[in-house]
């Protein structure tokens, strides 16, 4: 504005046009010697750097080399003015030092040098075009003044174009000691003082101007420096939390593959456990027909009794055990009371200690007063469920006597795994496989070592156990079925015996029919040769007969006496003879009929006892599996709840993180405001800030890409967490009904052998009642036979002996008997069955309930700890209260 200001007031005076042009061919001016006087005033500029705040200008030079120049000159000109020595010895110093301020085209007017010369960048010839400048040092005041003018008064006869750039306000400054070549033009110009002097005043504003302005500038090129490190530190920030995030990703993906592995080691073992369950089922099947001859219930008995007595023992230790433990937390919760009192009392002791800093620990003492009740309170309910622990203990008392009886039959359970010892070496190493596996992710996840290690302990154990009840249950087993097979071998001897009783009782029938044949035969053949010896007496006799007729009639009477009380005789032994096979047959039907009730009776006592004895050994079985798998679920559960813990707390960090990297950039975010504001209200703006400010938005903008990203990631986290814990639920809930269907089957099977072993007996039971039937048969038809006398000759008549109908009515008698006692034995097979349901249904439940009251005993556990924690922290709390209390105490008395 002040450069216009001059040009227009320099064109009326006529005279300085000539000056000036004498000037510029003086050789001061022009392509050769434009360059080297602006090196000249860069000491000076160095000198006055002191007085202006130059030093940010000379820094900033290394990002915009066009504004030094222009802060430079004006400090020349402010001290050119002062005195001229002072100039002469400046001017004097080495040119090469700061080769700056450059020109692009020398051959306009100074001006247009001086303004196009701030936005080009400095050339490799400016110290050449000084060396032959510096002879003219030595100039006076007079010196300095006249080429003031003549550069105020260059615009008037340089071109339009070049006065209308405003840029050419320090321009002015830096050619002052250009015009020391020629001191006779200075002389002609001193007429000019006076204008040049309100010219240098004008230009004296602007460089001021400028001045300020170029310091705004420094102030805002600092603001972005340092808007440059606050974002490059957030940079490396968000950067370590991403790293952080990809860290937590992977060891979470890591964690998911050793659960995903883990849980496939699970099923294989299911699966391997499917199959022994299986292959025990065929054992059993197997083992039914030999344990229908065992007579081991006296002992088994004897055994129950014994084991009964050790358990009441154990169960008398244990109460004593519950006693003692009731009345240790009966004395801590005692104790815990009464310490909370004397907390209480020393916290209002306290308080009206405190009644001048009441205002500042309100909010604490109520946090304790909190505290404290909430510790009553859980104290008082830990009381109560203290109180309600006895009711407990007889649950806990019943159910590990059941537990104990279950563990005392697997002896007989592992009699019949000893057959399938090769399956369960395969799967004792399958199992050990796993728990390897389990062991090295215990390993990994150190949260679980403990569990690991008992665990380890436990299956130890029982390995131990196993293998040292292995040898004993194999003598017993070979015991077994030696008496088994000892029994099953009498049994068909019995059969055997029977049946060549049988079958010689058939074959001497057979005899004595075909003896009776021959008899009755050769009795024939008699009869005809006597016949025909009669026809012959008879036409030898016939004429006697009528001799002797009359005799025959006088002895016929006699006769027929005589043949009617032979008659009377034979149906009466006859009749004696039947009487008597039937009183003999009937006394035999009846004594086997009695061997067959006892026997059918003790073969059902033993069935009673063999099914009996095998359902207690399902029940233990099944107890001890539904156990084993409780205790992989619940390790299983554990680690999932440490996994939870883990990322959740990764989580709540990537939130913290996440909220603190928001509040920075909102902090950045504001300061970009501030800085465009500030860059707002400059009114011109280099092309190197602009492409700052650029770049500073652009990163604003990753950083802000960068923040979406890591919200979609945790929110990605979440949807996975809570898929992962659906998946677990429903993945327990399948395991629990599988659980389910496998019992339903191992009771359906049971049933069915059952039913097919009543089958088999009650087929059994009437072949032998048929066999029977046919020995008593043949037994009379041989008495009715052999009691047949002869008289006179002649053959007797037939017997009718026992008739088919009276051996079958008895022998339908016989089946209904056995059908009556088959339908009683399957009710009360029906009945032992379902009462065998009901205690498996009951044993469940206990076993819920147990499990339900173990977890409520550790939450209270957990609760009480945390109470216990809650207390010393605030004990501490109250102890810091009383050390401030006591300083503040000695500093009042002093």
């Amino acid at each position: 504005m002040s450069v216009k200001a001059g040009t227009t007031t320099t064109k009326p005076r006529g005279p300085t046009t000539p000056i000036v042009k004498k000037v510029l061919n003086s050789g001061t001016f022009g392509s050769g010697s434009v360059k080297p006087p602006s090196t000249r005033p860069a000491p000076h500029a160095a000198d006055s750097a002191a007085k202006h705040p130059a030093p940010s200008l000379r820094r900033s030079t290394n990002s915009a080399s066009t504004k030094p120049p222009m802060a430079s000159r004006p400090a020349a000109a402010a001290t050119s003015s002062s005195s001229s020595a002072t100039a002469v010895r400046r001017s004097s110093a080495p040119p090469t030092k700061t080769p700056l301020s450059h020109f692009s085209k020398p051959t306009t007017g100074v001006t247009a040098a001086s303004a196009s010369g701030s936005h080009t960048s400095a050339s490799p010839a400016a110290p050449k075009a000084t060396s032959p400048v510096r002879p003219r040092a030595s100039v006076s005041d007079a010196v300095k003044r006249a080429p003031l003018a003549s550069r105020q008064s260059l615009p008037s006869t340089a071109k339009p174009s070049s006065a209308k750039a405003p840029a050419a306000k320090p321009a002015s400054t830096a050619p002052k000691v250009r015009t020391t070549s020629s001191i006779s033009s200075i002389r002609e110009v001193r007429d000019d003082s006076k204008l040049l002097e309100e010219l240098q005043t004008k230009v004296k504003d602007a460089t001021d101007a400028l001045t300020s302005k170029t310091e705004e500038a420094t102030d805002l090129k600092a603001q972005l420096s340092q808007a440059n490190a606050s974002l490059e530190a957030v940079k490396v920030e968000l950067e370590s939390k991403i790293s952080a995030a990809v860290q937590s990703e992977e060891s979470k993906a890591s964690l998911e593959v050793q659960v995903e592995s883990a849980q496939a080691a699970y099923k294989e073992l299911k699966h391997s456990h499917a199959e022994g369950v299986i292959a025990l089922e065929a054992v059993r099947k197997a083992l039914e027909d030999a344990r229908a001859a065992m007579l081991t219930q006296a002992e088994l008995v004897a055994s129950l009794q014994e084991h009964i007595k050790e358990l009441e023992a154990e169960v008398a230790e244990t109460k004593d055990n519950i006693k003692a433990l009731k009345d240790a937390t009966s004395a801590a919760t005692s104790e815990a009371a009464s310490a909370a009192s004397v907390e209480h009392d020393a916290l209002l002791k306290a308080q009206a200690n405190l009644s001048e800093i009441q205002a500042e620990l309100k909010e604490l003492t109520k946090s304790h007063d909190l505290a404290l009740t909430k510790a009553q309170n859980k104290i008082a309910e830990l009381e109560m469920q203290a109180a309600e622990v006895a009711a407990l203990e007889a649950l806990t008392a019943s159910l590990q006597e059941e537990k104990e009886e279950n563990a005392s039959k697997v002896s007989e359970l592992e009699v019949e795994i000893l057959e399938l010892k090769e399956s369960q070496e395969t799967f004792g190493e399958e199992r050990e496989q796993s728990l390897m596996k389990l062991k090295a992710l215990q390993d990994e996840l150190a949260a679980a070592t403990a569990a690991a290690e008992k665990a380890n302990g436990y299956v130890q154990a029982k390995e131990a156990e196993y293998a040292s009840n292995v040898e004993t249950v194999k003598v017993e087993h070979e015991n077994a079925l030696k008496a088994a097979a000892e029994e099953h071998s009498k049994v068909l001897d019995q059969l055997d015996s029977l049946k060549s009783e049988l079958a010689a009782a058939l074959s001497t029938q057979e005899v004595l029919k075909n003896k009776a044949l021959v008899t009755a035969e050769t009795h024939s053949r008699s009869l005809d040769e006597a016949e025909q010896r009669h026809l012959a007496r008879q036409s030898e006799l016939s004429e006697e007969i009528n001799r002797i007729t009359a005799e025959l009639e006088g002895q016929e009477a006699q006769y027929n006496a005589k043949v009617g009380t032979v008659k009377e005789e034979h149906s009466k032994l006859l009749q004696e003879a039947f009487e008597r096979a039937k009183t003999e047959a009937g006394d035999e039907h009846k004594k086997d009929l009695n061997s067959v009730r006892t026997d059918f009776e003790s073969t059902i006592a033993q069935m009673a006892a063999t099914h009996q004895s095998s359902l207690e050994g399902l029940k233990a079985e099944h107890a001890s599996t539904l156990e084993a798998q409780a205790k992989t679920l619940e390790k299983q559960i554990g680690n999932l709840t440490l996994e939870l813990k883990a990322t959740q707390d990764d989580l709540a960090k990537a939130k913290a993180s996440f909220e603190s990297a928001r509040v920075e950039i909102d902090l950045l975010t504001i300061q970009r405001d501030e800085a465009r504001a500030a860059a707002a209200a400059v009114p011109e703006v280099s092309p190197e800030q602009a492409e700052e400010i650029v770049r500073l938005t652009t990163q604003l903008s990753v950083i802000r890409d960068d923040l979406s990203a890591i919200t979609d990631m945790l929110n990605l986290t979440k949807d996975s967490l809570t898929e992962m814990s659906h998946n677990h639920t429903k993945e327990l809930e399948e395991v629990a009904k599988a659980r389910a269907e496998e019992v339903t089957k191992l009771h359906t099977a049971h049933d069915e052998e059952l039913s097919v072993l009543a089958t088999q007996k009650s087929e059994l039971l009437v072949k032998v009642s048929d066999l029977e039937g046919e020995l008593a048969t043949a037994k009379a038809a041989l008495a009715v036979e052999a009691a047949v006398p002869k008289s006179n000759g002649a053959a007797a008549p037939q017997s009718p002996g026992v008739t088919k109908e009276e051996l079958q009515r008895l022998h339908e008698a016989h089946n209904l008997k056995v059908y009556d006692l088959e339908a009683e034995h399957e009710k009360a097979l029906k009945a032992i069955a379902a009462k065998l349901e009901a205690a498996e249904a009951q044993a469940k439940e206990s076993k819920l309930e147990v499990e339900r009251k173990e977890m409520e005993i550790k939450y209270l556990e957990s609760d009480q700890e945390e109470a216990s924690e809650q207390i010393t922290r605030l004990k501490e709390d109250i102890e810091m209260l009383s050390g401030q209390l006591k300083v503040r105490d000695t500093g009042s008395d002093c």
